[in-house]
């Protein structure tokens, strides 16, 4: 499976011949292996033509765009090879039919909520005492079964998150990192710049891989596409986020990897500073990377692999083949 390319100065991606060039401002140079990249991730200001667009495409390489405070501002994909017809009218279908849309969106929240879970009792093991928030959330999943509108659910879904990121502090007691509430636009301490660029992260890996399948990714079930272009990544991304990019928060601030001085102040919000960026986005491809036992099965796999596979599922729901069942984690 091709690896992803990050880069965060400034400067120029050129071909040259049969390769890419990435040139910063400095003059430095550094080659690109296209043939082992399957994205890449743009943080700095670079400049690209027309020229290695199309020689991109032609590899198949995906272009990620951050801002400079490392908020996603979309992606250049070639155009849909995979695209089919027959799955984007059966897309359409399911979500249309509101008891099938609210079976599929009920799917995703127990995903969150197992997953959740999951994390908790694996620091519970080891110390932490998250048996409160066990508990909440233990009872609130027991709610999802009788969930009688999307939007009853959703109200659902924001309960069960709150519960969770309370348990934040208790799993990293570090004061330099105090939760205190979830904010976005713009993050207001450490840890929510954090969790906000991790998601970003994340979002922009299930996208990556659901371009590799029939499905479409502005058809979502538990996201409105009303509301959003693309939303079926925001789906499948959520029952990722306890197990991956928030096991990377856990990872960088208790093994003292990331500090405060990896942080910068910016119109009111607080983001990762380059450095900072460098340090979770390499821990982030690590635990993308590593590699687990699927659950029941004897078979070792990456969680990219196993998000490709969660995707692979959801299109044979959609297509009736057989019923979507969420990854949940086994430690």
């Amino acid at each position: 499976m091709r690896a992803p390319f990050f880069i965060f100065s400034d400067g120029e991606i050129v071909r040259n011949q049969n390769t890419v060039l990435f040139i910063e401002n400095s003059g430095k140079k550094k080659r690109l292996p296209v043939e082992m990249i399957g994205e890449i991730f743009l943080f700095g200001n670079v400049d690209i033509s027309k020229n290695l667009i199309v020689y991109l495409s032609r590899k198949g390489i995906l272009l990620h765009f951050f801002d400079f405070n490392e908020f996603y501002l979309g992606t250049y994909y070639p155009m849909e090879f995979n695209s089919s017809g027959k799955t984007l009218i059966k897309q359409v279908q399911v979500f249309l039919d509101e008891q099938k849309r609210l079976m599929l969106a009920k799917k995703f929240v127990l995903g969150i909520s197992l997953n959740v879970l999951a994390v908790l009792k694996y620091y519970n093991r080891r110390g932490k005492d998250t048996l409160p928030y066990i508990e909440q959330i233990e009872r609130l999943t027991r709610q999802i079964v009788s969930i009688k509108s999307h939007n009853d659910l959703l109200a659902l879904e924001g309960k069960i998150w709150e519960c969770y990121y309370k348990s934040f502090e208790t799993i990293i007691d570090n004061k330099d990192f105090a939760f205190d509430y979830r904010s976005r636009r713009p993050p207001h301490n450490p840890l929510n710049a954090m969790i906000s660029f991790g998601n970003m992260l994340l979002y922009s890996y299930v996208l990556s891989e659901i371009y590799k399948t029939h499905l479409d990714p502005r058809i979502g079930y538990l996201h409105s596409p009303m509301d959003k272009k693309l939303t079926l990544h925001l789906d499948i991304a959520e029952i990722f986020k306890p197990i991956i990019p928030h096991r990377v928060i856990f990872t960088l601030v208790n093994k003292g990897i990331i500090k405060r001085e990896h942080f910068k102040k910016v119109d009111g919000g607080v983001y990762l500073n380059k450095q900072g960026l460098i340090l979770f986005s390499k821990q982030f491809d690590h635990k993308m990377n590593e590699v687990l036992l699927d659950n029941g099965k004897n078979q070792f796999l990456t969680y990219r692999s196993i998000i490709r596979k969660e995707i692979l599922k959801l299109e044979k729901h959609i297509l009736g083949i057989s019923e979507y069942i969420p990854y949940i984690s086994r430690w």
